[in-house]
């Protein structure tokens, strides 16, 4: 704008000619400013009138003016705005007094026109009317001035006493902090004037309605308490402090130096920092130290609210900030690990000498923890480390955390909803504190759907970045990297990036390969392993990298299935507690997985709690059960520990019909003969039609102990004689042998009919049932399964057997519910995922939202190719022939003309052909509502429910996923069991010392970690395990 366009506009200069602005002009000053420059200050003496030409100037007062706050508790507050056009500095012209506010530069740029005050003297000299006119039009401006800001001081000062209450209430909450567990505080602000982030000169530059700040404090509670106490400074005053410095405004130079030191972090604009009070009570001075970090900062549009964390530690030193945490990770007691690193041979060579940085992803949990912590102790340099985001990590694990990581700590959090998907975001409260730059760079990248509606694209985009950023800071700084995984997500994409040159960080990746700066990794799990594998499977079956992995090791195999298989039972059982429902001692279970090591365990624990076998089943395709066997001569006390039940398996094939006598709890002398038995048995060889399809018929027994043996059972087998014979006489079948069943499971006596061949199969006690499938148990009102495959073998069949089951007879009232639970013992829901999306699909259908039509019809095409009981009816063969593949447009309207009839009874006839498609999608899921109606709920720390209607017959899905395990004791004990954990994250350790350390490079591929440790080293865990399992002696 024109110096005379403004002049010509200016309220002080209304009524003078133009000659005679033209006068005023000739004696003012033409001044620039920068952002943040003082143009005057409160109390100071100046008298000089600006008028502003170019930008914005904030007009600021202390409301310590008005003595009813203390002096810095609340900082200077805004209470005018004057752009181009306007003027202040009027009222110190007019009565000579000290300025009563500050004026401070708002915009990138100012300028003003300033009139000194022996300027404005000569002028009322020399042109009186001129003088008279401004001195009239200041009186003017000024009233209306004086008024709004004396309404804007009034509204500031009582808008910040939120800052006095706030204190009130930590003081009284402060015992609720310790260090570790912090006090958290809600503050909601919808002043812009106070806001702490938002504003054009602030962290965030939007203007939200509102505020909502989650303030976390970390601190013992008598330095809080100290801290916020009566004194000097107060308590609201160091709160005011160290908000002023998030605001990144310009009182960090205002701040009293002999109370306050600030160091805001370099490039952080204010979003971590640290200051030292120097506070006086009780006659003393005391020191205490404030570190701050803002975390997850996001502004939603739809609600126009600002949240964040901003976490707060308060010690009295810098050191004592982490002192609680240092003592938590000390206390973990992980002899195994201890013992190790103690006698490790390359120990020194590795503190002196280790050039390796490492990227880690594995689970949240204090064996972690200490894990990391022996890693640092060792030389390594931990570039990330990524937690398994299943759940929310408790806060002493996530402190802990973020400490032996270096601050490198990242994690993802699962949003789950009642109809939509499972969505996955950045967790910025659990993750290590981030810059704003990489903060919006995760808040961008898990927007997009193709990163949040996956577990395993959420993951791997995250591990791409750390992955990216590791293998810049090692060529950079010419070392060599580890990676160290808990389910395969790096090295399968380390695979996919190098083979794709059009990747665009193909180039990288290659070098970081070809030039061994990624020297090779450790892989944990048995799903990560296959990963792996099926990397160098689809690279033509080249390796690129050397993997270790430690899944199939007798020392993870032993004792992660003790560990897990208790805290499946423990948290399964908590769950199923806090929903009201019964647990483990009366439910039928079946365990998927159930001849795997966790599952043999698991099948074990089961049995022995029940103190039966009568409703605990394997499914598995795997015959044998799993068993170990550890040198009892050498290592006795061990090998008694993790020892095996023998409990013998036998397999139910789809032919055989299995029967189990139902004896009375604790019935410890059975008879082998029953009128159940007899029954059983005549209605086997009778002709039937229930009947027919089996050739088998298997008799088994819920024995509570093995007080029986395969001689008692041969000593009572002549009881049977007499049915034989009334067998062969009733229905035509001679017994003929008797075949002993191997490895003493019991007998078999085989029956011939001409050419057809029938046997019964009498099983000894203590002989666990073992399916193929699990969906025959469904069938027959199996209540819980138990999934440990790490393999996704619970699939829509397995639901439409659910849902199509009549109830059981124990379920004889009208409104009795069907109920199935479904716990996954894994971490990542691999059993149960088929069967997760699912129900994604079908609560989208049932829901209100509008679907892509081609969506639709993909999903309706599965549906009634499988044939499920909610969309079969009389035209259940003409949809399926008519939206089957290709499923173009042209084709289905095409096959539709074929059946006139159907078209007619759908409707379609009144709508024009190239609406059929849609049409016809609309018409499948309004049939679809008619027949089914599901309702999801979810449940904290527990799981999600599906409650199901279906043929007038209510159904209830528990499903305890999500790591719901892993982050049950995640959240409420020490891991998983540290005794069970202790050597197998020891011996992943001992893997990355032997990838750091080897003379000899280990050829690319996947080997079991034990082919590459040294006997001695192996010798050495169970001679550790072995000295910690022997008895007290006295």
């Amino acid at each position: 704008m024109e110096i005379n366009d403004v002049f010509s506009q200016l309220l002080i200069l209304k009524g003078l000619s133009e000659q005679q602005r033209k006068n005023i002009l000739e004696i003012s000053e033409i001044q620039q400013y920068h952002y943040g420059k003082h143009i005057f200050n409160e109390g100071t003496e100046s008298h000089d009138l600006y008028v502003v030409l170019e930008g914005k100037i904030d007009i600021l007062i202390d409301p310590a003016l008005q003595e009813n706050v203390e002096k810095g508790t609340i900082g200077l507050q805004k209470i005018a705005e004057q752009i181009e056009g306007t003027s202040f500095g009027e009222i110190s012209l007019i009565d000579q007094s000290p300025r009563s506010t500050s004026a401070i530069c708002a915009s990138k740029e100012a300028k003003l026109l300033r009139i000194s005050k022996d300027a404005f003297v000569n002028l009322y000299n020399d042109d009186p009317d001129s003088g008279y006119k401004i001195t009239q039009n200041i009186a003017t401006s000024l009233s209306a001035k004086v008024r709004e800001s004396h309404s804007l001081i009034t509204q500031q000062t009582l808008s910040n006493y939120y800052l006095y209450f706030l204190c009130e209430e930590l003081s009284v909450e402060a015992y609720k902090s310790d260090g570790i567990i912090p006090l958290e505080k809600k503050l909601i602000i919808r002043d812009p004037d106070n806001f702490i982030l938002s504003g054009s000169d602030r962290i965030l530059d939007v203007v939200p309605d509102k505020e909502d700040i989650n303030l976390v404090f970390f601190s013992s509670a008598d330095v809080l308490q100290n801290v916020l106490k009566a004194g000097i400074p107060s308590g609201a005053m160091i709160l005011n402090t160290v908000f002023s410095q998030m605001r990144n405004s310009r009182l960090q130079e205002e701040v009293p130096q002999d109370l306050f030191e600030v160091n805001c972090t370099p490039d952080s604009l204010g979003r971590s920092g640290n200051l030292v009070i120097h506070k006086q009570y009780e006659s003393k001075k005391h020191n205490f130290f404030i570190q701050w970090e803002v975390k997850g900062i996001d502004y939603d549009q739809a609600s126009s609210t600002t949240t964040a964390n901003i976490f707060i530690y308060v010690a009295e030193d810098e050191p004592a900030v982490n002192k609680h945490v240092k003592d938590l990770i000390s206390s973990i007691n992980m002899p195994i690990q201890l013992h190790i690193y103690n006698n490790l041979p390359e120990k020194s060579t590795l503190q002196d000498q280790n050039l390796y940085h490492l990227l880690v992803l594995h689970h949240r949990t204090h064996e972690v923890v200490m894990t990391l912590q022996t890693l640092d102790a060792l030389g390594f340099h931990i570039d990330t480390f990524i937690g398994i985001p299943y759940g929310e990590s408790n806060w002493p694990t996530m402190r802990m955390l973020d400490h032996v990581s270096g601050q490198t700590y990242r994690c993802l959090q699962t949003i789950q909803h009642p109809v939509e998907p499972t969505r996955y975001k950045f967790d910025f409260k659990q993750s290590s504190f981030l810059q704003s730059a990489e903060e919006q760079m995760f808040t961008d990248l898990y927007e997009k759907s193709e990163a949040n509606r996956d577990y395993m694209a959420a993951m791997t985009r995250l591990v791409e970045i750390e992955l990216t950023r590791s293998i810049q800071l090692c060529i950079q700084q010419k070392t060599k990297f580890l990676i160290y995984e808990d389910g395969g997500y790096a090295v399968p994409l380390i695979y996919k990036i190098y083979q794709d040159p059009n990747h665009d960080l193909h180039s990288l990746f290659k070098q970081a390969v070809d030039e061994d700066i990624i020297t090779g990794a450790v892989e944990v799990t048995a799903a990560g392993e296959r990963r792996d594998l099926a990397a160098i499977e689809a690279y033509q079956g080249k390796a690129l990298l050397p993997v270790l992995s430690t899944a199939r090791d007798d020392i993870k195999v032993i004792f992660e299935a003790k560990g897990v298989s208790q805290a499946i039972i423990d948290s399964t059982s908590t769950a199923l507690g806090r929903l009201g429902l019964p647990t483990f001692e009366t439910r039928k279970v079946a365990v998927i997985g159930g001849n795997g090591a966790i599952g043999t365990r698991l099948v074990e624990e089961l049995t022995e709690m029940q103190n039966s076998t009568s409703n605990v089943f394997a499914v598995d395709i795997v015959d044998q059960a799993f068993s170990r066997e550890i040198d009892y001569q050498r290592f006795p006390y061990a090998a008694t520990k993790v020892d095996y039940l023998n409990l013998g398996r036998y397999v139910v094939e789809d032919t055989c019909l299995p029967m189990i006598v139902d004896l009375p709890f604790g019935c410890h002398n059975p008879q082998l003969y029953s009128e159940n038995i007899e029954k059983w048995v005549r209605e086997f060889f009778a002709p039937s039609q229930r009947y027919e399809s089996f050739n088998e018929l298997v008799i088994t027994n819920s024995f509570p102990s093995p007080e029986s043996s395969l001689n008692k059972l041969w000593e009572q087998i002549n009881t049977l004689n007499p049915l034989w014979e009334s067998i062969c006489q009733q229905y035509g079948y001679i017994p003929e042998i008797m075949e002993l069943l191997p490895n003493g499971q019991g007998m078999s006596q085989i029956f011939r009919k001409e050419n057809c061949l029938k046997k019964v199969t009498l099983l000894v006690p203590e002989q666990i049932l073992s399916f193929k499938k699990v969906t025959r148990l469904i069938e027959n009102h199996i209540d819980t399964i138990i999934g440990m495959t790490g393999l996704p073998v619970f699939d829509e069949q397995d639901i439409n057997a659910f849902l199509t089951r009549k109830h059981s007879q124990d379920s004889v009232e009208q409104d009795s519910v069907d109920e199935l639970v479904l716990s996954s013992g894994s971490s990542k829901d691999y059993e149960f995922k088929k069967a997760i999306t699912f129900f994604d699909e079908l609560l989208e259908i049932l829901s209100q939202k509008t679907l892509n039509t081609e969506q639709q019809l993909t999903w309706y095409a599965k549906y009634y190719e499988q044939k499920l009981c909610f969309i079969l009816d009389s035209d259940t063969e003409v949809i399926n022939e008519v939206i089957s593949s290709p499923r173009t447009p042209d084709y289905i309207v095409a096959k539709l003309k074929q059946y006139p009839d159907f078209i007619k009874d759908s409707g379609l006839n009144d709508v024009q052909p190239d609406a059929w498609v849609s049409s016809l999608a609309e018409w499948i899921r309004q049939k679809l509502k008619s027949n089914l109606s599901i309702r999801k709920s979810l449940h904290n720390d527990i799981g999600t429910i599906y409650h199901i209607k279906f043929n007038d017959q209510y159904k209830k899905l528990v499903l305890l996923a999500n790591g719901f395990v892993i982050n049950f004791f995640a959240k409420h004990e020490k891991g998983v069991k540290t005794e069970y954990i202790d050597p197998i994250v020891t011996m992943q350790l001992l893997g990355l010392v032997k990838l750091a350390t080897t003379e000899q490079a280990i050829e690319p591929g996947v080997y079991r970690m034990a082919t590459h440790l040294k006997p001695e080293d192996i010798n050495l865990f169970w001679k550790a395990i072995d000295d910690k399992s022997r008895p007290i002696q006295f």
